[in-house]
């Protein structure tokens, strides 16, 4: 094997080929900057995986950008979003995009320390709240609930319940308390 040394800030080639195995190092505790003058680096297609087993942190601008349509993550192990310190997290669709948490026939959405599987499985509390709340700010039902697409059970916006019961229809309970 042999080195090339090159001393200064500058090495202004047009390519620099690796015959085998290629390393690029800066000595010391110096910095190592990529810099193509126009905000691109480009990777071959053919290369498909960027390694940094070391990495703990990737500093960017305040928002970056990723052209993927999926993103994996866990390399086959359980993974976990968080922040770095007591901020909140939050993930929003763009424009009248919606946020799918999708489960299928042997995978749960767990919210709090659930554990229970279903579909959707809520656990914990913080003080005297509910653990769930819906707040229904449009004229629809509050909460309706179905079995095979057929409705069984709604919580409507008056706070009436219906319900089938024994029957094939829905109907609705309602009080006049004041």
């Amino acid at each position: 094997s042999s080195d090339l040394n090159i001393e200064g800030s500058v090495l202004d080639i047009n390519s620099l080929d690796f015959v085998g195995a290629g390393l690029l190092t800066s000595g010391g505790a110096n910095s190592l900057t990529l810099n193509s003058g126009n905000n691109i680096i480009v990777f071959d297609s053919t290369d498909t995986t960027l390694t940094a087993t070391g990495l703990t942190t990737l500093t960017s601008a305040a928002t970056l950008g990723l052209s993927a349509t999926q993103f994996n993550l866990g390399a086959g192990s359980a993974a976990t979003i968080g922040t770095e310190s007591n901020d909140s997290l939050t993930l929003s669709p763009n424009g009248t995009g919606n946020l799918v948490l999708a489960s299928d026939a042997d995978t749960s959405v767990f919210v709090g320390n659930a554990t229970t599987p279903a579909p959707l499985s809520i656990s914990g509390g913080i003080g005297s709240n509910a653990s769930l709340i819906v707040n229904q700010l449009n004229s629809g039902d509050i909460l309706s609930a179905s079995s095979s697409g057929v409705t069984r059970f709604n919580v409507n916006n008056n706070g009436n319940l219906q319900l089938t019961g024994g029957t094939a229809y829905l109907t609705t309970l309602s009080s006049n308390a004041t």
